[in-house]
């Protein structure tokens, strides 16, 4: 494998984001590896999954060892996002492969997700209001799904959309919230990743450079998530996400 300074630095902007705010991998990544590397939607969704896997397992082993992941709530997220997930590859399946229209029905999807990761990063930003343990588990049912949906297709959910739904619908705190969507995020990943390996829509070489970057990204960012104003990061993430959404539309 040859090493690109350029992706690794691509890995390392990445890691400093997840480790920072939690955000980073498809809400960043996807879009930036479509539009700026020109990488194919496919590819881009499947290596940024394959990206996750990685650096959200490692967090999850972390987040496991010290308690901070509400294990029920990743099951009922989980119960519903696997088979949403599934479902929504297998619909994929059936459309053609590198036909033009195709790519541009997932740029579109990938478009469309991430202006919904960026309203709701836009309402964690201006204040949304915490959540309380629902009345059921239909709520969390139906944020899996969703999940499971955008993720599997676009890669983008886990860490943006995932993080505003939990807070709006349970009482977590802060270490509880990132940890329950990191396990999460690993498990639907570790779901989705290997369908794209299959079907050979990964750029190994590419992941294995993004990572290089990333692991020392993450370890650094979360260093500096103590010194910087999270206020600032949330916004520095929140218009990068706005600018990528609609360079994609």
């Amino acid at each position: 494998m040859q090493f690109d300074p350029l992706v690794a630095i691509l890995g390392l902007a990445a890691g400093l984001s997840i480790g920072l705010t939690g955000v980073g991998a498809g809400s960043v990544l996807t879009p930036f590896l479509v539009t700026v590397l020109r990488l194919h939607p496919a590819s881009a969704v499947g290596s940024t999954l394959l990206f996750t896997l990685v650096t959200r397992g490692v967090g999850s082993v972390q987040h496991l060892r010290q308690g901070t992941a509400d294990l029920r709530t990743v099951g009922w997220l989980a119960l519903a996002s696997i088979p949403s997930a599934l479902s929504s590859l297998a619909a994929l399946s059936h459309l053609p492969v590198g036909g033009t229209g195709t790519d541009r029905l997932r740029e579109r999807l990938i478009a469309a997700a991430l202006f919904l990761a960026a309203g709701v990063l836009t309402w964690r930003f201006i204040g949304g209001r915490p959540g309380r343990r629902p009345r059921g588990r239909w709520p969390l049912l139906a944020l899996g799904a969703l999940l499971g949906t955008t993720v599997a297709v676009t890669s983008v959910g886990t860490g943006s959309v995932a993080l505003a739904g939990l807070a709006l619908l349970t009482p977590l705190g802060a270490a509880a919230l990132v940890g329950t969507d990191t396990v999460h995020g690993a498990i639907l990943a570790a779901v989705t990743a290997p369908v794209y390996l299959a079907q050979g829509s990964v750029d190994l070489p590419l992941t294995a450079n993004l990572l290089a970057g990333s692991i020392p990204g993450v370890f650094a960012g979360s260093r500096l998530a103590a010194r910087v104003p999270e206020r600032v990061t949330r916004l520095t993430v929140l218009l990068a996400v706005w600018s990528l959404a609609f360079k994609l539309a």
